[in-house]
Order: structure tokens, then sequence, then C-alpha cells
């Protein structure tokens, strides 16, 4: 019986004289797919709806609301604004674009602005609560909001973070304060969240409670959670941005 040895080099030369080369149409497709696609060191590079991931901007897992009828990742960011007040010092808002209108700045217009109870980054400089703040924005990576408020009489005062941008996580504390002397007390209560799907609106807030005195000072701190890189955060949307807003009662 004779036996047929089957040299790779015959194998190939077999497939070649066949003429097809069909089967490498989807690898050399996913070449061309992968040669567009725009580079990134985070998602800062990447336009809305997009993320970066293994240094190339790919559509995001989780898209906040309805989706764009379109994602284009191949297209470089922009940060959206209706009026001036969406885009940093440096940029201006220009046919819906925050865009530098001072031609020697160097602004980074893709940057949020701070939010109107800036600069308030430690107890020393903490805004004063008297109603509900609204808007609260953390307009970059590590931001921590301080809050003082006056209590006129004894109570169990709730705190509550709410209106939380859906993904993210914050921490909530409260401390005691010395107001003449300007240092910490105790902290009287602590707790962070979202403690369930943020999905949900009755999710997205974080509330604790603490005992407090009559005629008595305390500062409230709120923490952003997140552990991404520096400007690693949807910041091309109004409204997108990290957020939420504060009670007392």
């Amino acid at each position: 019986m004779k036996r047929i040895r089957w040299s790779v080099a015959a194998l190939l030369l077999g497939l070649v004289g066949c003429g097809s080369i069909e089967e490498e149409a989807p690898a050399d497709a996913l070449r061309t797919q992968a040669a567009t696609l725009r580079s990134c060191s985070s998602d800062l590079n990447c336009s809305s709806y997009c993320q970066c991931r293994s240094g190339a901007c790919v559509p995001a897992d989780v898209i906040p609301g309805p989706p764009p009828p379109t994602i284009d990742c191949d297209a470089p960011p922009l940060r959206t604004c209706s009026t001036g007040a969406d885009c940093i010092t440096g940029c201006g808002c220009q046919s819906g674009v925050c865009t530098r209108n001072v031609p020697s700045s160097n602004a980074n217009c893709l940057l949020v602005p701070p939010d109107a109870f800036e600069n308030d980054d430690t107890h020393l400089t903490a805004s004063a609560y008297g109603a509900p703040q609204l808007k609260h924005t953390f307009h970059r990576v590590g931001d921590v909001d301080w809050i003082l408020v006056y209590t006129p009489v004894a109570q169990v005062m709730t705190v509550q973070a709410y209106n939380v941008g859906f993904y993210q996580g914050l921490r909530v504390e409260l401390y005691a304060y010395d107001y003449n002397n300007r240092t910490l007390g105790a902290r009287l209560a602590s707790g962070q969240g979202p403690s369930c799907d943020p999905f949900y609106p009755q999710c997205r807030n974080v509330t604790i409670t603490g005992n407090v005195a009559a005629q008595g000072a305390y500062v409230v701190k709120v923490t952003d959670l997140r552990t991404l890189p520096q400007g690693d955060y949807d910041t091309l949307t109004p409204g997108n941005e990290p957020r939420y807003d504060l009670r007392m009662y």
C-alpha cells in the first residue's frame, strides 16, 4: 500500500493554484477597520458616546439616555455648549462648540468649568448652606466639595445628595465644626452610594443623618469616589458630567 505524504509547501501551492482569495477578505476588512480607529490615552480623547479601550476609541459600554442615531468614534472630541457658561475660562461657545476665544490661550476646551460653589475644596473655603444647592459638579477627578451649615435648633438632621449622576459614586460626611478656630471636630455620620441600581431615579441619592445642637456649626464633605485617571470622564455634553444636588432638613 502506498503512503501519500503532503508537504506544507504543496498544500500552499494548491491553494494558490485555485486562485480563490475570498477567505482572506474578512481578515483584510478587520485590518482596515483597526487602522481607521482613533487612537487615545483616555476617554477625554474620544468623542461623545465613545470610550478609550486598548488605545483606541470604541463605542461606550454604557450610554446615558436614548442612544444617538449614529456613534462616530473616529471623530475628534468636542464639548458642546449652549452658552459661554458651559465652557471653561479661555473658551467661548461658538456654533454650539466650546472653542478658544483668546488666541494666546492654552485652555483645554473639553474640560468642565467649575460649578457656582467653587472654590469649596477645603473646609476653610466651604460654601454656606441656606437652601438646597443645585447643580453641584465634580469638574475634575478628585474634586471635593465642602458645605458649611448653621443649625438653629437641636434635631436629627438629614443630609442628602440627590439627582446623582448615575455613572458615578460619591461619599457624604457630616462633621462637627469649630468655626472660630476653623477646625474639624468629630465625624458624626458618613454614607456612600448609590446603594442600588442607579438606572432607577429613586436610587440616585445618598442620605445620612446626625444629631446636631442648637446654634451649632457643622460642615458636610462630599467626595467623588471614581478611581479614573485625571480627566478620564464624560466632559463633552453639559449635564452629563458627574453631578448632584444637595439638601439638608
